[in-house]
């Protein structure tokens, strides 16, 4: 897993779980997105989604920056994390 797969599964993991999903199923959904239906334009609404709440101005200023570069891409439907390098190796245990 590279940085940045990393930080939008677990963002995305949080927001199922916050949703009320189980563990389990929050993550197995979250993976699904990442492989699924994570394009370039998809992960940029995750982003501006974390943007809407309180952020220190270091956080902040890595999302902007994300979704800077994002907004620079050739092709917004690119699905960068859709290989299982960047979400198949993350399991829940000891719950």
């Amino acid at each position: 897993m590279n940085d940045e797969s990393s930080a939008v599964l677990a963002i995305k993991f949080y927001q199922e779980y916050l949703g009320g999903e189980t563990a389990a199923m929050a993550l197995h959904k979250a993976k699904n997105w990442l492989r699924c239906e994570a394009t370039w334009a998809e992960i940029a609404k995750v982003y501006e989604s974390c943007l809407s709440h309180p952020l220190s101005e270091s956080n902040q200023g890595i999302l902007a920056k994300a979704l800077g570069r994002i907004e620079r891409q050739e092709n917004p439907e690119v699905m960068p994390f859709s290989d299982v390098y960047h979400w198949g190796s993350l399991v829940i245990s000891g719950y």
